[in-house]
């Protein structure tokens, strides 16, 4: 600022000048490095990218939550459950198991995860929920092509944070690594 300091400026009211301090906003650009613009604009668009991620609706949040952290168990059966894993065959613990519901999905679980079930706290669910909820869907991710660059514009329903992780999920669910076929940055809006 030259002689005038803030406080000046402030001060003249005679001044029909409009003063405000500017606040720069960036947009994301996604540069591919391994495929056409075309290519990836294919791959946001295609539903297939999307793989469940994107859970607006709480009904389908219990199977994602399953899906996520394996099946959930009452905590009175869940040790015996698991010691019998690890000692019995699968016939010999689904037939000692066999008044609960789900136990293909149960010995599935155990299976993946080392013989334990996944305990989930309040604050690892929440985390999840939040990235459920907080994720865009297909339609709200829209590409501007820039030669060579696509440029993705956040607002006030989809902020930047958002933007980025929606496309990184759908990226990787086409088996796309950042750094390796793509590059996200940011840019000055226009």
């Amino acid at each position: 600022m030259s002689k005038y300091s803030l406080v000046k400026l402030m001060e003249n009211e005679d001044d029909e000048a409009n003063f405000s301090i500017g606040k720069v906003s960036y947009d994301l650009i996604l540069t591919p490095l391994t495929k056409s613009v075309e290519e990836i604009i294919n791959i946001i668009n295609d539903p297939k990218n999307y793989k469940g991620s994107f859970i607006k609706d709480t009904s389908s949040l219990k199977q994602a939550k399953e899906s996520y952290f394996g099946i959930g168990v009452p905590p009175a059966v869940k040790s015996s459950m698991e010691k019998q894993f690890s000692s019995l065959s699968k016939e010999e613990w689904m037939e000692k198991n066999k008044k609960y519901k789900d136990l293909e999905k149960k010995y599935e679980t155990l299976s993946n995860n080392n013989g334990k079930f996944y305990t989930y706290t309040k604050d690892t669910n929440a985390a999840f929920e939040a990235e459920l909820n907080y994720t865009p869907s297909p339609k709200d991710l829209v590409p501007n092509v820039e030669g060579k660059n696509i440029r993705f514009i956040p607002n006030t329903v989809l902020p930047i944070g958002k933007i980025e992780r929606g496309l990184k999920k759908v990226l990787n669910n086409a088996e796309l690594k950042e750094k390796t076929d793509y590059i996200i940055s940011t840019k000055a809006s226009i």
